[in-house]
């Protein structure tokens, strides 16, 4: 600044040259700018870490989660979600006649239903319709909630959008009972979604259901212009039930009255659950035909997102699309209630309408195109770091876990041809909440890893309050028993007993005889444990693991070491080696190595059982989760 009134001052008395002027002016008013935006990037990010800080205050603690989940204390939760939601969007003046200005397409399911919210989004983005896309859980910010256009919130829209909610919701907690004074985290991000989507006047809202349908968060849309169920699994069995035909009457309870309701193929049993629900509340239903089916013209069939199971969601997609665009011209809150000719009364008197498959139609470049843009990280991604490539994947159901395994063993074996050398395979595992160790670990057991590694799905020791990844759902202690029930539970799905224990200087669990419980559990100075397992697979000739064609893998014979970490830094650095740049390599000491991940030239590492732990690497490894490849 000062050279800046220095130079003013000669010119004012004419005898400074223009040359000599700009030479000094230029430079400093460049300055001046550059540090305003840092200023100004300094308070944006302040902003946003004080937004994710008070957001956090809003998990409930491990405590508060242990009482709700107690029988009488969960059913009176789950039965006031929805008249709970009513009131805090009325304290945050998100009216339900605001919520039904925009037309909705609402999404349940247990598997894929993301991926297709992710296919719906691309679809509408390429007819261009200006989308807004609400999913969870995130991976590494906040932001990839509540998505404009395909892109993540900015930081600085989403902490003003945010304040502006949550003071609102302060503001009017006075008279509120301690327990109904704010929204807990999940209810709190939904409201805001709203908020959001009517503020930015989004031509469409696809929204995800988090858990359930019936009593879902989400479910205060009372005019969705379509809604969709995908593929149903075991998940979630202490809130919707332990089976499926439980968890089909959650999922449906999206359902609509005149609304059309489009559903992927499902199992007889919870299909007929979903078909009674749709009769009961009068939703014309169709289900999502096979995606080959589709009149593709001269065009290929060709999918952005990896896997099998994205053929019926990409499918399920497409048929929302198609209700949705044809809706477009009329009052989507009085849709024609007709469906294959039917009118829906007929529609409700004839059973078998509810089962024909939706009707197929000719695929226009906007479909084609949406469908090879989309862009879902952390679901059958690929991320190769020099010589590491990670297969990422948040499968977290026994069927998602199947999938993952064929998308691997398809992914390995193409990538195989390519590298030099020794290959090392690699698991990074965790599952959470009442899920059940063995049955998601079972189908993993058949791919021979070399190396089995569990772990939290915290990213460092310590948990930082204003970190988009931190976790105060679940206590330290509690997370590291759990990898190791983890870790025993593939132990006894090889049918190994024989335990090793290294001759490093670490403290170590102790295992009950029976091999299904830890009956302590400590760690010297909560660093970690190293406790390594070593294991010889008998797989037999039929096993739907990997062929012989898959290299070495059929004579893998190899010892297996099993080594439990503290959080998903010290387990990658301890893969790594310094092999990834991405990964700090300062940590202190840590287990001896394994000579097959010593001497490997290649590491293939499969990170899955959580989208938690797929986030908290993908943190690591490629914060920007392939963001710059979304088409605008």
């Amino acid at each position: 600044m000062q050279h800046i009134l220095h130079a003013c001052s000669y010119q004012s008395l004419g005898v400074f040259r223009r040359s000599h002027f700009k030479s000094i002016l230029i430079p400093s008013l460049q300055l001046l700018v550059e540090g305003h935006r840092c200023n100004m990037h300094t308070k944006q990010k302040s902003l946003y870490e004080d937004a994710i800080k008070t957001l956090n205050s809003l998990q409930s603690n491990a405590e508060t989660l242990k009482k709700i989940r107690k029988d009488k204390e969960r059913d009176k939760k789950v039965l006031s979600n929805i008249p709970d939601m009513l009131e805090f969007s009325r304290r945050a003046q998100i009216t339900l006649d605001k919520i039904d200005k925009l037309r909705v397409i609402h999404v349940s399911g247990t598997k894929g239903k993301g991926s297709t919210c992710a296919f719906v989004e691309s679809i509408l983005r390429n007819h261009g319709l200006k989308t807004g896309l609400y999913t969870s859980p995130h991976l590494v910010s906040a932001c990839e909630r509540i998505r404009l256009n395909g892109i993540p919130i900015r930081k600085d829209l989403f902490a003003n959008y945010f304040f502006d909610v949550y003071g609102k919701l302060e503001a009017t907690k006075n008279n509120c009972e301690e327990e109904h004074a704010m929204p807990a985290y999940f209810r709190f991000l939904t409201i805001l979604a709203f908020e959001v989507f009517v503020k930015e006047d989004v031509d469409v809202a696809i929204i995800e259901c988090g858990i359930g349908g019936a009593y879902d968060c989400t479910n205060i849309v009372r005019f969705p212009v379509v809604c969709g169920v995908s593929s149903l699994g075991i998940d979630h069995v202490g809130i919707l039930g332990d089976t499926e035909e439980k968890i089909a009457w959650h999922k449906a309870g999206i359902f609509k009255p005149g609304v059309p309701a489009v559903i992927s193929p499902q199992k007889p049993g919870p299909l007929q659950v979903i078909i009674d629900r749709a009769k009961e509340i009068g939703a014309p239903l169709s289900i999502a035909p096979d995606i080959d089916t589709y009149d593709w013209g001269e065009m290929a069939m060709d999918l952005g997102l990896a896997g099998d199971m994205q053929l019926w969601n990409a499918s399920l997609a497409m048929q929302l699309c198609n209700v949705w665009l044809n809706a477009r011209e009329h009052d989507f809150r009085q849709l024609p209630t007709t469906l294959n000719g039917y009118t829906q009364s007929e529609t409700i008197r004839q059973v078998k309408v509810f089962c024909r498959p939706s009707q197929v139609f000719p695929v226009t470049t906007e479909f084609a195109k949406g469908l090879k843009d989309c862009v879902w990280p952390g679901r059958s991604q690929t991320v190769k770091h020099g010589s590491i490539t990670y297969y990422l994947d948040g499968a977290h159901t026994p069927e998602s876990i199947e999938f993952c395994v064929r998308w691997f063993r398809e992914a390995h074996k193409a990538q195989l041809p390519h590298l030099r050398g020794p290959v090392c395979r690699v698991l990074l595992f965790n599952s959470t909440g009442d899920r059940q160790p063995a049955i998601l670990l079972a189908p993993l057991v058949a791919c021979e890893f070399d190396v089995v590694v569990f772990c939290p799905s915290r990213v460092s020791l310590s948990l930082d309050p204003s970190s988009d990844q931190s976790n105060f759902t679940i206590s330290k202690d509690a997370a590291m028993t759990r990898c190791y029930l983890h870790k025993n539970a593939f132990l006894k799905l090889i049918g190994q007993k024989q335990i090793y224990t290294s001759s490093s200087n670490y403290s170590y669990e102790h295992i009950s005889s029976q091999g299904d419980q830890i009956s302590s559990l400590h760690s010297t100075d909560n660093i970690y444990t190293d406790k390594r397992t070593f294991l010889r697979p008998a797989l037999a000739d039929n096993s739907p693991g990997f062929s012989s064609g898959d290299g070495d893998m059929s004579d893998h014979t190899l010892q297996t070491p099993m080594v439990v970490f503290p959080c998903i830094g010290h387990a990658l650095q301890w893969i790594a080696q310094g092999r990834d740049p991405c990964i700090d390599s300062s940590t202190g000491p840590m287990p001896e190595l394994p000579e097959r991940l010593k001497s490997a030239q290649n590491i293939q590492l499969l990170i899955t059982g959580s989208l938690h732990l797929v986030g908290g690497v993908m943190g690591l490894i490629e914060p920007n989760l392939g963001i710059s490849d979304i088409k605008q």
